[in-house]
């Protein structure tokens, strides 16, 4: 009671009913001295003197005590109430409380119930249920005192919840995505015509243009939220700035909520400071726990010393302790889900072809390891690429025989041509080569849902709560499959399949940075 009072604002009529009174199924009373009166400073002192003095004796006669508060508002001439009726056991007397609570809505006083449940089940919880249910109020469970603090104070607050996501730094020249999600805290009202706006407080000129300062998201239920996406291009800087903003989340009806934080703008050239930070403090920590995620280049395909159970030719992951990020942090803080052969959907679906008969995430989410960060290496196989490489392999004619008196059948495997010239020069900047061009336009619209759900999946749960912050998710690049050098074959490799397979890696790369800036548009740290 005394939580509920601190919440609701001065002014506002308050009073505490305790039951039973003086014999053991009277209906009750008001508190002496807190009974209906003007919330004030002087009344809160008083009344925290009264509810601390009181001693309950077990018995519980809910409906009684339900009968005799609706007719003393009555005799005070209130033609509306809301009651907030907290109980940790069912009525022992009196009749059954909820038929007692429809009669008198049924006499026709316009009464609200909102009942808390405490450390309560069975008949009692039923009871209280159904007494919410008949006066339009809400059921509440609180298992343990803080729970009961909480619950009580969200019937009674009106108040808005501001979290927001967005990147700690940002790249000066570059989009600023940030989320802000406003979630209603009453558990009993509406929050009506909320609007959310957006201002920085320091260092404003980083960020011109805020389009719109002010989002209107309508009409908040009881319990539920709203979010909004801004996309804030930022101005270039030599310097590194630390620009301070706010996010205030009001109401019509009186409810608000603030957020404030810190974005931290950095040079354009400083790109890699901001992931190299991130590395060297997860290189520093001898606690870190990183997974590794994706194809063959992850798992360590072609490393050797695989995993057990790993190296069966036909369902194989070829997991290796000798993959790059196991010699950047340890096998033993390295935890690795990635599997050769693998394409997106083999992340959060179980691949046929592997040794695990479940997905990459599922295995994971089957250890008992918080993440402190995540890689990732895919899209490579959803490319074609180990193909595109058999074929450059191949010789560049294929003579297959057949029954005469019909010619042989000879198909050209010589890969390449439309983009490289026979000497390696390169034809253009793009890729024209058809079924590429077409893969990596599908693996831009793929990419950037695939790292939100992979990131999304590693920081699900309780994970975020017991390591105290999101986990980053770092997506690796492919490396060149030969030195760059024009005109010079490599093995089997001709000088225009030398080229093109570079080219193939380094447009594969381009797809994966522009698949990460648009996953992080969310607040990702992606």
């Amino acid at each position: 009671m005394l939580s509920v009072s601190q919440a609701l604002s001065d002014g506002v009529t308050f009073g505490v009913w305790t039951y039973p009174g003086s014999d053991s199924c009277s209906g009750g009373a008001f508190v002496d001295g807190v009974d209906m009166r003007p919330l004030d400073p002087a009344l809160r002192t008083q009344m925290t003197a009264d509810v601390l003095a009181l001693r309950p004796n077990g018995d519980t006669p809910t409906a009684p005590a339900l009968r005799a508060a609706a007719d003393e508002l009555s005799k005070r001439h209130y033609a509306a109430a809301t009651i907030i009726l907290v109980s940790d056991g069912e009525s022992t007397c009196g009749g059954d409380p909820c038929v007692a609570v429809k009669d008198i809505v049924a006499s026709g006083v316009d009464l609200t119930v909102h009942t808390v449940g405490f450390e309560l089940s069975g008949e009692g919880r039923d009871q209280l249920k159904c007494i919410a249910d008949a006066t339009g109020g809400g059921y509440h469970d609180a298992q343990h005192g803080g729970e009961l603090i909480k619950t009580t104070s969200a019937i009674t607050t009106r108040s808005l919840e501001v979290s927001v996501r967005a990147p700690a730094k940002v790249i000066g020249g570059g989009v600023a995505p940030m989320k802000v999600s406003v979630r209603n805290v009453s558990l009993t009202e509406t929050a009506t015509d909320v609007h959310v706006t957006l201002g920085f407080i320091e260092h404003s000129e980083m960020f011109r243009r805020i389009a719109p300062p002010v989002v209107r998201l309508g009409n908040l239920l009881p319990g539920k939220s709203a979010e909004h996406i801004w996309k804030l291009p930022v101005a270039t800087t030599e310097n590194q700035v630390e620009a301070r903003y706010l996010f205030l989340a009001a109401s019509g009806s009186g409810a608000y909520g603030t957020h404030e934080r810190t974005l931290t703008v950095v040079r354009r050239g400083a790109y890699n400071d901001v992931a190299g930070g991130l590395l060297a403090a997860l290189l520093k920590d001898p606690a870190t726990k990183v997974g590794v995620f994706g194809d063959s280049y992850a798992s360590g395909e072609g490393a050797g010393n695989y995993s057990p159970g790993n190296e069966h030719i036909d369902r194989r992951c070829h997991r290796s302790e000798h993959t790059h990020v196991a010699q950047l942090f340890g096998p033993g803080r390295t935890h690795i889900f990635a599997c050769s052969g693998a394409v997106q959907h083999h992340l959060f679906a179980p691949n046929a072809s592997s040794m695990p008969t479940m997905s990459q995430v599922e295995e994971m989410s089957r250890t008992d390891v918080v993440l402190d960060a995540a890689f990732v290496s895919i899209g490579g196989n959803d490319m074609g690429f180990g193909a595109l490489v058999t074929e450059c392999v191949l010789p560049n004619e294929i003579i297959i025989p057949s029954a005469r008196p019909a010619p042989p059948v000879v198909l050209d495997t010589e890969c390449g041509k439309q983009d490289v010239s026979a000497n390696g020069v390169s034809i253009g900047e793009q890729v024209t080569t058809r079924r590429v061009a077409d893969a990596l336009a599908a693996l831009t619209t793929q990419l950037p849902k695939t790292y939100r759900q992979l990131y999304d999946a590693v920081n699900a749960g309780q994970s975020v709560a017991e390591r105290g912050h999101e986990a980053p998710l770092f997506v690796l690049g492919y490396p060149k499959v030969f030195p760059e050098v024009v005109g010079i074959g490599c093995g089997e490799f001709a000088p225009r399949e030398v080229t093109f397979a570079n080219k193939l890696v380094k447009h594969l790369n381009r797809t994966l940075q522009s698949a990460v800036n648009t996953a992080r548009e969310g607040g990702r740290s992606i």
